[in-house]
């Protein structure tokens, strides 16, 4: 005999099945919006246009709290001069001077590169820092994690310049307004300033001065960074490893390809574990660019910077 299910109890699994069918693509759009942190974002290159679309709203309002950082001891170095310009009454970060408030930078030599490296220090850097004390090599780090402090020290006892570049690295954190970047900012500022003694006086935006999460604060964000004294530095050499580029043989390509032609470079490559030939690719382009006469240096906050195209304000 067959038990037909009665229309009524039918009607209700039907109905919890789309409610558990809504649900699961609720949750897979708001997964699709949050990138995973080091997840490369849509820049705009040296050379290049900007995009024309606006960053989407982030839903939850950050919770901004102090800092709660012990006050290092500084190795000796010039004081900082005053802050000339801030859109933050009460300043929380009186301790953020860069060096540099009138923008003004030395003369920059031809064929000169600068090797500079995101997202460190990673279990890779010990043998990065090798390979450039070998080749007597100048880098500039802009720095991501504080698990390594000791690599920290050793980079900048070598002679690297360590800029910052995000604590969080969580785009839609950082680039939700002007308190939620001096937040982070002042945490990746003070990794590097307990870890050394030695306080930043540059730095690197997330994903680039002018991406697709900042568009609508950049402008306000230059406009508070410079006139505390600090000078960002974008690039316009590229391995691609944040992107299409997941192989040694490719990022080698790519460093050469945007190398062409160019007599003063700012190359860009990522000090992470997910590239652990790192090393011996920085060591072939040293290699191959000496021989085309180009000279190595670490950017400062006299070297006058390459920014990407500013969209109209």
């Amino acid at each position: 005999m067959t038990h037909k299910t009665p229309p009524r109890k039918l009607y209700w699994m039907i109905a919890v099945l789309l409610l558990l069918f809504v649900c699961f693509l609720t949750a897979m759009v708001q997964c699709l919006k949050l990138p995973p942190n080091g997840e490369a974002v849509t820049v705009i290159s040296a050379d290049a246009s900007p995009h024309a679309h606006t960053p989407e709203e982030p839903t939850p309002e950050p919770s901004l709290s102090p800092v709660q950082t012990p006050s290092p001891t500084p190795f000796p170095t010039a004081e900082p001069k005053e802050l000339l310009v801030s859109s933050i009454p009460d300043d929380p970060y009186p301790e953020l001077y860069g060096d540099n408030p009138n923008q003004e930078f030395d003369v920059s030599e031809e064929y000169t590169i600068y090797l500079t490296f995101d997202d460190g220090p990673s279990g890779s850097t010990p043998a990065l820092l090798d390979v450039l004390r070998e080749e007597c090599v100048p880098a500039t780090f802009f720095i991501l994690e504080d698990k390594y402090p000791e690599i920290l020290r050793q980079a900048y006892k070598d002679g690297h310049t360590l800029g910052v570049h995000s604590d969080s690295h969580t785009y839609q954190y950082v680039y939700w307004n002007m308190e939620s970047f001096l937040a982070d900012f002042s945490r990746s500022y003070h990794n590097i300033w307990s870890a050394t003694g030695y306080r930043p006086r540059i730095f690197r935006f997330p994903g680039g001065s002018v991406n697709s999460y900042n568009r609508h604060l950049i402008w306000d964000l230059v406009t508070e960074m410079e006139g505390r004294g600090f000078v960002y530095h974008d690039w316009n050499v590229t391995s691609e490893d944040a992107s299409s580029a997941k192989t040694y043989e490719e990022q080698l390509e790519a460093l050469l390809k945007y190398s062409e032609k160019k007599t003063r470079i700012i190359a860009l490559m990522h000090d992470t574990d997910k590239n652990p030939w790192i090393a011996d690719l920085v060591r072939e382009y040293i290699h191959i660019m000496k021989d085309r006469g180009y000279r190595f240096e670490a950017l400062s906050s006299r070297v006058e910077p390459i920014h990407f195209t500013m969209p109209t304000p």
